[in-house]
């Protein structure tokens, strides 16, 4: 049953990959870690105050932002 899920997880990030490949250029795009021990973060937000915006839930701790 986890492979399943772990198959499905990466299908579904491949295709948000492919998805954004082919949108705009400009942005940013990383992860969020916990400082303690390491760990990505899963629904954290991100606000850049700078520009004012932000980026709505992480998905497994990853982030893009269009600029």
């Amino acid at each position: 049953m986890n492979n399943v899920a772990n198959a499905m997880t990466v299908l579904i990030l491949l295709k948000s990959f492919t998805t954004l490949s082919f949108a705009q250029n400009n942005g940013v795009f990383g992860y969020v870690v916990d400082k303690k021990n390491g760990e990505r973060l899963i629904g954290a937000n991100i606000y850049f105050p700078d520009h004012d915006r932000g980026t709505p839930r992480i998905i497994m701790g990853i982030f893009y932002f269009n600029k």
